[in-house]
């Protein structure tokens, strides 16, 4: 919700610019994509589906689940991917804005600030779910 919410502003600032427009309204559909994908894949990640939640059951040979490690590495690497991609979308379009060299830098700055931390939260939240897991 929060890149969901992140590209609406940027429609909202740089919509006269209509291949940047595109280009977010392309990069909403498919943020929206990917949540559905993840999930769907998580809530039926188990068969049979009680799997997942009943931690009492033994397991069988017909009771499966998908690899919850491989399944967390890859929406990790898809959401920072994103992140990046939502983070250095607008310095294209503040790069035209008429400002000065200075202000232009600075807020490049800030930006590529903001992809850090998204990096690097993700980086912790997901090694911390893989220590308790």
């Amino acid at each position: 919700m929060t890149r969901f919410s992140v590209l609406a502003s940027y429609i909202r600032l740089f919509g006269s610019i209509r291949t940047f427009r595109i280009i977010v309204i392309v990069s909403m559909v498919i943020n929206g994509c990917m949540t559905i994908a993840f999930t769907l894949t998580f809530t039926l990640s188990c068969r049979p589906l009680y799997y997942a939640w009943d931690p009492y059951v033994h397991p069988t040979d017909y009771a499966k689940c998908i690899d919850e490690i491989a399944f967390i590495v890859a929406s990790s690497i898809m959401g920072i991917v994103m992140d990046f991609w939502v983070c250095f979308l607008p310095i294209q379009p503040l790069w035209r804005l008429t400002l000065p060299l200075g202000q232009k830098i600075i807020t490049a700055i800030l930006l590529s600030l903001g992809a850090m931390y998204v990096v690097s939260m993700r980086y912790f939240r997901d090694y911390q779910f893989h220590l308790t897991h």
